[in-house]
């Protein structure tokens, strides 16, 4: 099967409202401001409940009460607020359980979190010029949306036959998907988001994140690959099949990902995920 072929045949996609979609696609305007997340949020009042709730709890930590997304702009500014946004926007669609990959509910969406935070750390040290924190973000959080989608077509037999190949064979876990089914969890999530019409950088990240291309500028793809290689080694795992990453160890070479620089990265990511833990709660 293609990427595309299985998301003809999938029976549910996941959970997006019309206004999370809206604010994805505003990465890819250059002129982007706080402006076009207000407008967002006005048209879809739940989040915008939601969004407000997390801005007056603890872990956002703001020293006075919030009572309007414009006044959470001013205090948050826009990129802050853009994030917390996407989070509570996507993250109905990324908490479900996915049996097919031993993920229980809610274990999904801390990995993409963490890989999120992740790929923005990288994106603000990177040594390649500029690169948006922003788009990295966004690409670390939506990185594996393609398991949910992928799952509903394996049957018992197919995730044996992938399990098979990991565990007695070696394979990495992306190689072992395409063997079998033809496709991986990558290809199909960057389908559904070149669906969904997001950003070209994004849907391509995400499409490589376990096959970085370092010829690409900006190389968003080796970002969202390391991303979710710390987010595992932090701990914040996603199934079985996290026993079968692999580091490209020309990403970890470009970046500069020697051991204490990883301890430290893993310190930072440790600590943010505590931070979030209470809004990761439905």
């Amino acid at each position: 099967m293609t990427a595309h072929e299985v998301l003809q045949k999938v029976r549910q996609l996941p959970a997006i409202s019309p206004a999370a979609l809206q604010l994805l696609r505003l990465l890819n305007q250059e002129d982007a401001d706080g402006s076009g997340i207000v407008h967002c949020l006005k048209h879809d009042p739940a989040l915008t409940a939601r969004l407000l709730r997390l801005c007056n709890s603890a872990e956002v930590g703001l020293s006075e009460k919030v009572a309007s997304v414009d006044q959470a702009l001013f205090l948050l500014g826009y990129r802050r607020l853009h994030e917390l946004a996407l989070q509570i926007a996507v993250g109905d669609a990324l908490g479900v359980a996915v049996p097919a990959y031993a993920i229980e509910p809610r274990t999904l969406w801390r990995h993409s979190v963490a890989s999120a935070r992740a790929a923005e750390l990288l994106a603000e040290q990177s040594p390649c010029g500029t690169l948006s924190a922003d788009l990295s973000f966004t690409a670390g959080l939506l990185h594996d949306i393609g398991k949910i989608l992928l799952a509903q077509v394996m049957d018992e037999a197919t995730c044996s036959s992938i399990r098979h190949a990991i565990e007695v064979q070696g394979t990495p876990w992306s190689e072992a998907e395409r063997q079998t089914l033809g496709t991986d969890h990558a290809e199909v999530g960057a389908a559904l988001l070149e669906q969904w019409q997001l950003p070209d950088p994004l849907v391509h990240a995400v499409a490589r994140h376990h096959q970085p291309c370092h010829a690409c500028q900006p190389p968003l793809c080796a970002v969202v690959h390391l991303a979710d290689c710390l987010a595992h080694a932090a701990g914040a795992n996603a199934g079985w099949h996290a026993l079968a990453n692999r580091v490209d160890p020309d990403s970890a070479t470009q970046w500069g990902l020697g051991e204490s620089r990883i301890a430290t990265l893993m310190a930072e990511l440790a600590e943010h995920l505590i931070t979030v833990e209470a809004s990761l709660k439905p």
